[in-house]
């Protein structure tokens, strides 16, 4: 991202050691790539307090917490924690031995570690250690003391991350980088994303949340860089929530059967509940439609005959008064997605695709459309393929032409096009978090070329952030829809309005979510939405039994379990 004659900034870490937590590694490496420098590392030589002995040490032990210790120490062992060397980076930076004064938990540093701090112009300091931090450390370097937290400071404040979620059945778990001041969690946040807690696994929770946030640092580099120190100031402050303390052996107890209970639960799923999209209809506004201003009883369908395929991802060509719904068509047997085409008769009761579109040897789905130059334009997902592909509608021989690869070297989900402020603008996520990581890039013309966003991800939010279907206006207001996949992947729609978007800066608000239509059928989620014309297309889905996915989903558990058991062999 750096643009031409740009400097990148110098940075500093506070750690206890010269090892750290594999993820932490991680977070120096993107800062450095994206041509920051590491200036000063300052190492924590606090001395060794020294522990009681014999029945001292007995009395002394926090036996109330002995389970959760234990299991924190001993079983607990996710793959972002495990420790790494940083004396790669350690002959390019300043080293400082410091031994701050404690004061109970909080540190404050000496006055050569400040001057050491000022000297180096070192422009802001990362916290990977030395706990509390207080007094003039805070302010030695300009952009002072950026620090992870694990955990949406105004739901869950305290120790240990991303664990409390999971206990008490909350189904979003968040992080922020904040900016450290003399209160503790109350700085201003700089960055912050939100994940679904994956609330049978602690370890791949964990994870899923310090993975999630690496790049959050380097961001807010680059907007310091692009827009100045003054974009600081614009960063709210948390309100946080009462102070949580390591779980009682009770709670332990309560926790790791709850933890076995929603494992069982998960793999129940996975084997026995495949998801199973349905495509509906209706020839009402989208202003009626979200607001359920329209009876249920003129819905129409598109049913796949058998359990074993299903149709999901509509879009629509409205043209000569007649409808045409392009889809996904998934068969669970090849594991495989293609792009049908149905034409609608509002006299038919039952629809049958009238042919397949694009077929290729990677997945496809989401054929999103959109109009420029007097024609359908398609944009269909086919991250399998690392491209991402235009098609033009040819209205005489009804099929999709190809017209260009867009990006090459990109896995995007989801992607769709629109035209707003003299700009084409391109949306996706990322496939590798293809729930919580939007992406933005623009072009001067809708065939590119395409330029990224300053600061992508421009989003991370397991609530809001993933594409559903094209954008609308309510009220002169711009909305886009996306996917809340919180509780469930294409759990419901997100109505965003986009307050702000320019190639340097984004922001939009989650104004209200829509659920599936009750009917009988009792569907479980909704993941796309898209007009054409007068008509608003949707789809739903349902839980079933399929076979072909038990068989696929037992035989990759199995080779999963085998996998583990040779890896311990050896």
């Amino acid at each position: 991202m750096t643009q031409e004659g740009e400097k990148g900034l110098k940075f500093g870490i506070l750690c206890d050691s010269l090892q750290l937590q594999y993820w932490q590694a991680l977070v120096i490496e993107k800062l450095i790539s994206e041509g920051n420098t590491l200036a000063l590392i300052i190492l924590n030589k606090e001395e060794t307090i020294q522990k009681p002995k014999g029945i001292r040490r007995l009395r002394a032990y926090p036996i109330k917490n002995f389970i959760f210790l234990f299991y924190y120490r001993f079983l607990l062992k996710p793959e972002s924690k495990r420790m790494v060397t940083i004396e790669q980076w350690i002959k390019e930076a300043i080293l400082l031995e410091e031994e701050a004064r404690r004061v109970k938990k909080s540190y404050y540093f000496s006055e050569k570690a400040i001057e050491t701090v000022k000297s180096s112009e070192v422009q802001f300091l990362l916290r990977f250690g030395f706990g509390i931090i207080k007094g003039d450390i805070l302010h030695a370097a300009p952009y002072g003391i950026w620090s992870f937290h694990h955990d949406d400071p105004e739901i869950i404040r305290g120790v240990p991350s991303n664990f409390w979620e999971i206990v008490e059945d909350i189904p979003v778990n968040g992080a922020i980088l904040q900016q450290l001041d003399e209160s503790i969690d109350a700085g201003r946040i700089l960055q912050q994303g939100w994940f679904a807690t994956i609330n049978h696994s602690w370890k791949s929770n964990l994870d899923q949340a310090y993975y999630g946030s690496i790049s959050w640092p380097a961001q807010v580099c680059r907007e310091i860089r692009y827009k100045g120190a003054g974009c600081l100031k614009n960063k709210t402050f948390p309100k946080p929530a009462p102070m949580r303390f390591a779980p009682s052996n009770l709670i332990m107890m309560k926790f790791l059967l709850k933890l076995w209970m929603n494992k069982v639960k998960f793999h129940f799923n996975e084997l026995f509940r495949a998801e199973h999209w349905s495509i509906a209809f209706i020839e009402t506004s989208i202003n009626d439609f979200i607001e359920n201003n329209f009876p249920t009883e003129n819905l129409k369908w598109i049913h796949s005959k058998t359990r074993r395929q299903y149709y999901a991802d509509p879009a629509g060509i409205y043209q000569n008064h007649q409808l045409k719904i392009l889809c996904e068509h998934y068969d669970y047997k090849s594991a495989h997605g293609e792009i049908s085409l149905f034409k609608i008769n509002n006299n038919s009761a039952f629809y049958k695709p009238e042919k397949i579109l694009l077929n290729e040897s990677w997945h496809l789905a989401f054929p999103f459309i959109f109009e420029a130059e007097s024609n359908f334009w398609c944009v269909p997902e086919s991250a399998e393929s690392n491209q991402l592909m235009l098609y033009r509608w040819d209205i005489e021989k009804k099929e999709l032409i190809f017209e260009k690869i867009l990006i090459s070297d990109i896995q995007a989900v989801d992607p769709f096009i629109f035209y707003h402020h003299q700009k084409w603008w391109l949306m996706f996520t990322d496939k590798f978090k293809s729930n919580y990581s939007l992406h933005l890039w623009y072009a001067e013309d809708f065939r590119g070329p395409y330029f990224p966003h300053l600061n992508n991800p421009v989003k991370t939010d397991i609530r809001s952030s993933r594409p559903a279907g094209n954008i609308f206006y309510m009220d002169g207001r711009l909305m886009r829809t996306a996917q809340d996949c919180s509780v469930i992947s294409g759990h419901r729609i997100a109505i965003n309005e986009i307050i702000k978007i320019s190639p340097s800066s984004f922001f939009e608000i989650t104004r209200f979510f829509l659920d599936p239509p009750k009917l009988r059928q009792h569907f479980k989620g909704m993941h796309t939405l898209n007009t054409a014309g007068p008509y608003v297309i949707f789809d739903v889905k349902q839980h079933l039994f399929v076979w072909d996915n038990f068989k696929r989903m037992l035989s990759k558990k199995l080779r999963k379990t085998v996998g583990h058991k040779v890896k311990g062999k050896n």
